[in-house]
């Protein structure tokens, strides 16, 4: 009896040391504390500063506009408000640099489309959490995304009246802006980041009387400042959520039909695409951010196109251990 209980351990034991593999194979989702507001239209306005996660603008689960922020500490696994931005806002574009955050653009009316799309730039400070008006963008927009290289933030594409191909740079030391090569094709509703002193723009729609989601990934090289085309997303993707970790690029969630709850992993060493663990809960226009090897998935929408359908998760991934 006691050999047929050990062997049944044993059996056990293996399974458990498998299925564990497996999902470091694959990654791992977790539950983190709830944003205090539920809100959507948030994909690319969200952004990690000093250890701490900014969640800025969107729409609230009643449909309207919020000049919320609100502040995620992965550390104490808390949530605290911040000064609230100087104009409702939703679908703005934010990137951290030098110790403090960068709002620009976005929408200032939910009614029809185009939204009321803005121009200006705001800059938060958190050592004495205030915003104060920057230079202005060469033209109003929403959707696009921003990132950071080398202290400088890239603004990429995003939709007016219509999708757009823009690329613009600010120079936060300077306060000025000047025009960088267009991307190939135009899109909205995209992710973005930086990996290698490399601009990756992936997925985003584009307007042809109707939303077209696209699975075309772009990447900007500094060196030859040019745009190249390199693998395609596995599907077609927008409203997605994005973040770097290691030298990757790890996307969430987004449309083109229903809401997605798969996430990938893009290598560039490899040019490969990889599926990784399903997210608990699939999302579109959520955002995303990376602190100490976690990325959080947070907030985002669960039906679609609605604005009324905003969620408070805060889901956490931790990368396959490879």
């Amino acid at each position: 009896m006691l050999k047929y209980g050990l062997s049944f351990l044993l059996l056990i034991g293996l399974w458990v040391m498998t299925s564990a593999g497996v999902q470091n194979d694959l990654g791992s989702w977790s539950s983190a504390a709830n944003m205090p507001t539920a809100r959507k239209q948030i994909t690319n306005s969200v952004v990690s500063l000093n250890g701490e996660i900014y969640v800025l603008g969107g729409v609230n689960s009643d449909g309207n506009i919020t000049d919320a922020v609100e502040v995620y500490n992965p550390q104490t696994n808390t949530w605290r408000s911040a000064a609230s931005m100087p104009l409702p806002l939703w679908r703005t574009m934010v990137a951290a640099v030098d110790g403090k955050i960068f709002m620009m653009g976005g929408y200032r009316s939910t009614a029809s489309f185009p939204f009321s799309p803005t121009r200006d730039v705001y800059e938060y400070d958190p050592s004495n959490n205030e915003w104060t008006q920057k230079a202005s963008m060469p033209s109003p927009r929403g959707m696009g995304a921003a990132v950071v290289l080398d202290g400088n933030i890239h603004v990429l594409a995003g939709a007016l009246n219509n999708a757009l191909r823009d690329h613009t740079i600010y120079d936060p030391q300077i306060d000025e802006w000047t025009s960088g090569p267009s991307l190939i094709g135009v899109r909205s509703g995209l992710a973005a980041g930086v990996i290698d002193s490399r601009i990756y723009a992936v997925g985003g729609y584009r307007l042809q009387g109707r939303v077209v989601s696209q699975k075309t990934v772009e990447m900007f090289d500094p060196t030859s400042n040019e745009w190249t085309q390199v693998a395609d997303l596995p599907d077609t993707r927008h409203g997605i959520s994005a973040a770097v970790i290691d030298e990757k690029l790890y996307v969430f969630g987004g449309l083109p039909v229903a809401v997605e709850t798969h996430s990938f992993v893009y290598d560039p060493n490899t040019d490969t695409w990889t599926e990784l663990a399903d997210m608990p809960n699939g999302l579109t226009m959520a955002g995303a951010a990376a602190v100490d090897g976690t990325i959080y998935v947070i907030g985002g929408g669960v039906s679609g196109l609605g604005r009324t359908d905003g969620v408070n998760l805060n889901q956490a991934f931790v990368p396959p251990v490879k």
